[in-house]
Order: structure tokens, then C-alpha cells, then sequence
């Protein structure tokens, strides 16, 4: 389901999924938490400089996102609460560097999620940046 909405799961992810599988968590709670850890990451680089979130991309990627699980939620496949705390969450992340700090850090610490991104997000989540090679004297 990730990959059809342009996201690459990596190795770490699939290990976050089959974690959450065996506690219990339905396929839409696990497809969240990627989501959201997978944007965490990108912003994470984003403010150490080695990419460019943008911001304003993945805000309404996750408006579209709110509206499909809010579907999700009516039918009783995701809680509402969970789902309000995902995005949540994903908005302080997508916010001001005070908003992010917090939600930020504790995904960045908590052992399972912050070691490696579970997802790549899509290119359009980033600015276009001059390569390295680019950037060096001919």
C-alpha cells in the first residue's frame, strides 16, 4: 500500500510492521505510524541540512491522508483517537522547529523508530537540490 502512494519501504520498516503485527495493531495503525516516522526522518534531515522538506507537499499529502482514514475510522479499522494523534503529531513535526522539537525527539530516541527511517518518503516531499559534483569547481 506504501509504494502505491509513492512511499519506499526499507528494511527497518518491515521490521516495525511485523513488530506492530504481533502486538495486535491493524494494517492502517502500522501504515500510519510509517507514514508519520517516515516524515519524522525527513525532517530530522531536513534540519541537520542534508535535505529539503517540503513542508507544504507533505501538509497536503496528509490533509488526503486524514480524509481516506478518516473512512478508515467510521469503518472501525483504525481508531479515531490514534488517528487524531498521528496527525497531530504530523503537523508539530511539519510545523515550527519549537512545534517539532518534542514529538520529534521522541521518535528520534525511542529505540525501534529512530534507528533508520522505516519509508522513504516521495521525491515531491523534497526541494530540488544541486548535486555535490554540481556545486564543485570545474
Amino acid at each position: 500500500m506504501l509504494g502505491l502512494i509513492g512511499f519506499e519501504i526499507t528494511p527497518a520498516g518491515q521490521l516495525l510492521a511485523a513488530r506492530r503485527w504481533t502486538e495486535g495493531r491493524r494494517d492502517s495503525e502500522v501504515a500510519l505510524e510509517i507514514l508519520l516516522v517516515a516524515v519524522a526522518h525527513a525532517a530530522r534531515l531536513d534540519t541537520q541540512g542534508m535535505a529539503h522538506l517540503d513542508r507544504a507537499t507533505a501538509r497536503l499529502f496528509f490533509a488526503e491522508v486524514e480524509k481516506e482514514f478518516a473512512q478508515l475510522a467510521v469503518a472501525g479499522e483504525v481508531s479515531a483517537d490514534y488517528l487524531s494523534q498521528t496527525l497531530n503529531a504530523v503537523s508539530a513535526i511539519l510545523g515550527t522547529q519549537d512545534e517539532a522539537a518534542a514529538p520529534l525527539a521522541a521518535i528520534i530516541a525511542d529505540p525501534l523508530l529512530g534507528a533508520a527511517p522505516p519509508a522513504i518518503c516521495p521525491d515531491d516531499f523534497y526541494y530540488p537540490t544541486d548535486s555535490a559534483e554540481d556545486q564543485q569547481p570545474g
